[in-house]
């Protein structure tokens, strides 16, 4: 048997082609067979060694970046607008004339609000029809003002707050948060916790004309998506209008046209002169870095995803024609191994109603992930939800951090009463201060980029609009052809916007000038239909590592597909071997049991009694 092993090793030595055995063999003296064995096995170490370091290249898994411009088609983007002012201003005016014609009284009978409302509006007003904005206006008067003015409290109600939570808190509430019980933010956050609507701007009366792609569409053709600053904002996305979610149509004649009605505040509400002040509505704080202005928010943002207003949009005031024009680069990234992007399978995400569903992206996500743990037990979380934050499904249960407690009424101003007051100033400090100082939180959050995702860059020109000599045409075009004003269905609404007959007007360049000068132009078109395509590919595939191995099994040893075939054959003739040999154990046990059921039985001699 060894020697059948080894006539077979050495005949496989003496014929391989691996470079250096042979010569192992062959050689005639010690010196010779010690060289050679020297060099097989330095061989045979280098190979070794680069074989562990493309093991650890392919297990790294890299990839590469593929930079290139294709032109295909690619998604028109979505497009929000917001009106600034958030909530209707014919409504703002009627609670300003509530407000500054009652503020002698100490307390208002919500049965009279509601009375005196709808005896401003119109008369004798349809319930159905203005229920909305006589709920927001009752609630808005009777609780949220006298709250957040319960909450400023007297002098009294500071110090005790002061001693409860220490000089460094009262700076804060006197510096930060006293100007936040009058901030919109504010407002959004008790109107939710009472479930409160809120008269928001009507799609039909901000939106006065719209094409896109030489075609003709309308308010009708934009969804509704609440943002807790702006709240009513309108997303127009083209695949509502054009059927396909793609095209190669570029320059501003293929873009979405819009013309916006902002209609301009009373002549009464004279803010500048601090006339009067409706907490959460209106007023001018250089704290709030959105507040005092006018005009349209507009977001640009991937088509599915969700818009954040208040952080990637820009604005567009009154009087002002303003063209974006708009470029695509596409993202293609690689999942596990490779990278940690999202897969498409996860990518959707459900952002505040049930019905609404976005799809994934990485503000979102982040988003999420702060508001749920800001949602969690002390001293972790703060047991509140901020409203600046979208509330997701998973959250929707939780209370917003800036509501109002409720105070009852017989300790308003005592200074027992303190603590519960303090309640609301705990709960936003520790807000700010968990947002502040998210570092560890954000880490924790692990969002990621989408698999596949576009970006859209654009450039932003404005100019007044429209011209001195166009005025009139614009005007006849937009109520004279196209009758915005019948979008108005509140007939005092549209007589204090535009006069009682638009017809008799086209004399009276003043009104006509005021009016015009109340729409915005929003130009938004695919500039460039060339599409930066940055993918990423695997830089170091398997394929790549078996080549790689077998090169430095060439460089090293002399290894080639002949010498692994060789390498078979041996491993062949050995198994031969092995098998051989029991085998023919197995016949010689055969035999000799054959043998020995041949042998005679011996007699049993019988003894003869």
């Amino acid at each position: 048997m060894v020697r059948m092993f080894d006539e077979v090793v050495q005949h496989f030595a003496s014929g391989t082609t691996i470079h250096g055995v042979p010569k192992l063999l062959k050689a005639q003296t010690i010196q010779g067979k010690i060289f050679w064995s020297v060099i097989c096995l330095s061989a045979l170490g280098v190979f070794i060694f680069e074989l562990v370091l493309l093991l650890s290249k392919y297990f790294e898994h890299p990839k590469s970046v593929d930079i290139k411009i294709v032109q295909e088609p690619v998604a028109f983007p979505s497009v929000s607008v917001c009106s600034v002012y958030a909530i209707d201003p014919f409504v703002i005016h009627e609670i300003y004339k509530l407000k500054t014609g009652t503020q002698k009284d100490s307390a208002m009978a919500t049965d009279d609000v509601g009375y005196r409302f709808t005896r401003d509006m119109s008369g004798e007003l349809d319930d159905t029809q203005f229920g909305v904005e006589n709920a927001f206006i009752k609630w808005y008067l009777d609780d949220f003002i006298e709250k957040s003015s319960d909450f400023m409290g007297k002098q009294e109600n500071r110090l005790a707050i002061k001693r409860m939570l220490g000089s460094e808190a009262e700076e804060k509430y006197r510096t930060k948060f006293l100007p936040s019980l009058a901030s919109r933010l504010t407002l959004t956050a008790n109107m939710l916790h009472e479930h409160i609507a809120f008269p928001g701007i009507k799609p039909k009366e901000f939106i006065a004309l719209c094409r896109y792609a030489r075609k003709e569409c309308s308010y009708k053709h934009f969804t509704t998506v609440f943002d807790p600053y702006y709240y009513d904002c309108f997303t127009f996305n083209a695949s509502i209008i054009a059927g396909a979610r793609k095209t190669l149509a570029e320059g501003i004649e293929n873009a979405l046209s819009l013309v916006m009605y902002l209609p301009e505040l009373h002549r009464d509400l004279k803010f500048n002169k601090m006339k009067t002040h409706l907490p959460g509505i209106l007023g001018h704080d250089l704290r709030d870095p959105l507040s005092g202005s006018g005009g349209v928010r507009v977001v640009i943002h991937a088509p599915g995803t969700h818009p954040y207003p208040a952080t990637d949009g820009f604005d567009v005031m009154p009087g002002s024609s303003v063209s974006i024009g708009v470029k695509t680069t596409e993202n293609i990234r690689l999942g596990w191994p490779y990278g940690n992007c999202q897969k498409e399978e996860d990518d959707t995400i459900q952002i505040q109603q049930k019905t609404n569903t976005y799809k994934y992206t990485m503000t979102s996500c982040r988003e999420k992930c702060i508001q749920s743990n800001l949602l969690m037990n002390k001293p972790k979380g703060c047991e509140c939800l901020d409203v600046n934050l979208p509330t997701f499904t998973e959250v929707e249960h939780g209370e917003y951090c800036a509501r109002f407690d409720d105070v009852p009424k017989h300790c308003q101003n005592k200074t027992e009463c303190a603590e519960l007051k303090a309640r609301w100033l705990k709960r936003m400090n520790c807000m700010h201060d968990k947002e502040a100082n998210n570092n560890s939180l954000v880490g924790e959050c692990n969002c990621h980029p989408p698999c596949e995702d576009v970006d859209y860059d654009f450039f932003y020109s404005s100019t007044p609009w429209p011209d001195a000599n166009y005025v009139n045409g614009v005007y006849r075009d937009l109520f004279i052809s196209h009758k915005f004003q019948d979008n108005f269905d509140n007939a005092q609404k549209r007589t204090a916007y535009f006069g009682d007959k638009i017809e008799s007007d086209l004399d009276n360049e003043g009104r006509i000038k005021k009016t015009v000068g109340r729409l915005a132009r929003l130009n938004v078109y695919l500039y460039d239909t060339n599409v930066v395509k940055i993918t990423e590919n695997e830089d170091y595939t398997g394929i790549q590592l078996i080549s790689d191995v077998g090169g430095q099994l060439g460089l090293w040893l002399g290894v080639s597909i002949i010498t692994l075939t060789e390498v078979f054959e041996l491993i062949a003739h050995i198994i031969h071997i092995v098998c051989k040999r029991d085998d023919k154990r197995d016949v010689d046990v055969q035999h000799e049991e054959l043998d020995y059921q041949r042998l005679p039985i011996p007699e049993i001699p019988h003894n003869n009694e």
